[in-house]
């Protein structure tokens, strides 16, 4: 599953002006957001629109508290997901996303 998140995940970057990077490790997944691509601002404000978007429509992402990363979108889901599981997370994600770009 990590592979195919990490693919849907790297389509949605190049389409969308605020997610920066995508860095996965197996099913850990992390999705900067940031205002700029060029100069990789931090979109911390945009982080917490997506989660509470997110978590609103019933789908648990975390976000970094580090100072200096809390534009830092966390996947860990468990290693049991199912296809329809990953689908109903990146589909919530991206609607998400969607969203919080209006605000840049």
């Amino acid at each position: 599953q990590g592979a195919r998140m990490e693919k849907r995940l790297m389509e949605m970057k190049e389409e969308s002006p605020i997610i920066g990077d995508v860095r996965a490790m197996g099913i850990f997944i992390g999705v900067e957001l940031v205002k700029d691509k060029e100069t990789k601002e931090p979109y911390i404000d945009g982080a917490l629109e997506v989660f509470t978007n997110c978590l609103d429509n019933g789908v648990f992402y975390g976000v970094s508290n580090k100072p200096g990363f809390g534009n830092m979108m966390k996947m860990k889901p468990p290693m049991i997901i199912s296809d329809a599981e990953v689908d109903k997370a990146l589909d919530t994600l991206e609607t998400a996303i969607k969203a919080a770009e209006k605000n840049v």
